[in-house]
Formats: structure tokens, C-alpha cells, sequence
């Protein structure tokens, strides 16, 4: 099956396999994956990939991405230094980065609590509206964000509820 991957070019693991999402002539990043375990992976993430459906014409003429690389390994291909850790979580990007720093705000460049209104769609409530045991995993990865508890997509729901209680005691 061929896997769509809507953030253009990309190259990811899955594991241990490596896939190359390229350009084809329709102009979309796709790379062939015949592993059913990989597809439903890829699949998962519903906002990078998803299964290719060609056009029945190419809407426009793509330039050349220049010489044709060697197709994916059939192999895991591993750095030279050896195996990469997993990243940091980082934020999404809600937060408004500090313009003489360049980092994020905290305690003391932030503004005071009573500088921000109601009316601010940016300001951060103190409690959730409801309990983490009823918040979808998408809703406990922003209270975790919110609270400044690390936390990693591949987290389940009930990993992400025992960081967070962990954090507030």
C-alpha cells in the first residue's frame, strides 16, 4: 500500500524499518509499505499520513527533485554514532516566546495574573473543567504542556494522568 505523508518530504522509522516519504509526479510524498503493522503505525498519525489515493491527473508539472536516490533499505539503518535518542518533548507552540530571549516565558517574565482578562482567548484557567480520567489523551497532552510535566506522545492515557498527579504532589 502506498502512504501519503502530508508534511511533505519526510524520512521516518517504523520499527526498525525506514521509510522515504518522496515526491512523485502528482507532486505528493509517498513511500510504499507493504507491512500491515507499519501501515496501521503510519496510519495512526492521522494529521502526517494516510493512504494514497492518486489523482486521476496530475493537477501541474513538478520540477525534477533532481537525481534519483537509491529506494529505501530493506535493512534498519542505524546512525554511525549508534542509536539516537528519543527527543525531548517540546512544546506546540501556544506559548508566546520571549522576544529578547528567544525562550519561552516563565515565572518572572511573564506578566502578573491580574494583568490578563477574561477576555484574553490565551489566558490559562488554574484547574481543568473536568477530571484527567475523563479528558481524551489529546486534552491531558495540553494539561500536561499547561502544567510543565514532561510527556511523550507515545504515552498512554493512563501513563499521561500519573505524570501529571505526580507533578501536582
Amino acid at each position: 500500500m502506498q502512504i501519503q505523508c502530508i508534511l511533505g518530504y519526510a524520512e521516518t522509522d517504523v520499527m526498525g524499518r525506514t521509510y522515504r516519504f518522496e515526491r512523485n509526479s502528482q507532486g505528493h510524498h509517498v513511500a510504499e509499505v507493504a507491512d500491515i503493522r507499519h501501515q496501521q503505525c503510519l496510519l495512526s498519525a492521522d494529521w502526517a499520513y494516510r493512504k494514497y489515493e492518486p489523482e486521476a491527473a496530475p493537477s501541474e508539472s513538478w520540477p525534477d527533485d533532481g537525481p534519483a536516490q537509491d529506494p529505501a533499505p530493506t535493512e534498519p539503518v542505524e546512525p554511525a554514532g549508534g542509536p539516537v535518542p528519543d527527543p525531548e518533548p517540546v512544546g506546540l507552540g501556544h506559548e508566546p516566546a520571549n522576544a529578547d530571549t528567544g525562550k519561552q516565558p516563565t515565572a518572572e517574565t511573564a506578566p502578573p495574573a491580574d494583568e490578563t482578562t477574561a477576555s484574553d482567548p490565551d489566558a490559562v484557567d488554574s484547574a481543568p473543567d473536568k477530571p484527567l480520567e475523563d479528558m481524551s489523551k489529546d486534552e491531558l497532552m495540553a494539561e500536561a504542556e499547561r502544567l510543565g510535566v514532561p510527556v511523550k506522545a507515545r504515552m498512554n492515557k493512563d501513563m499521561i494522568v500519573e505524570a501529571i498527579l505526580a507533578a501536582e504532589d
